[in-house]
């Protein structure tokens, strides 16, 4: 069940980043969905880190407004 919910989750993510059309961001979260390390992705996308970090935290931004802080989502 905690796997189901994750892939929905991951697809409702992406979806909104699409409607956002960012891109970047949409790469980002593949390369964290292949369980890259950070180095990696950034290598592999020829990214600059401060590039790939922001992207980060605008996902991390949007996860949290889509379903909630992890704290909040540990409690509950």
């Amino acid at each position: 069940e905690l796997v189901l919910d994750a892939r929905a989750n991951a697809k409702r993510l992406r979806e909104e980043l699409r409607r956002k059309k960012d891109a970047v961001a949409l790469v980002v979260l593949d390369t964290l969905s292949d369980a890259l390390k950070p180095t990696q992705a950034q290598e592999l996308l020829s990214m600059r880190p401060k590039v790939y970090e922001a992207a980060r935290k605008r996902i991390r931004r949007l996860a949290e407004k889509l379903f909630g802080s992890p704290k909040e989502t540990r409690h509950a």
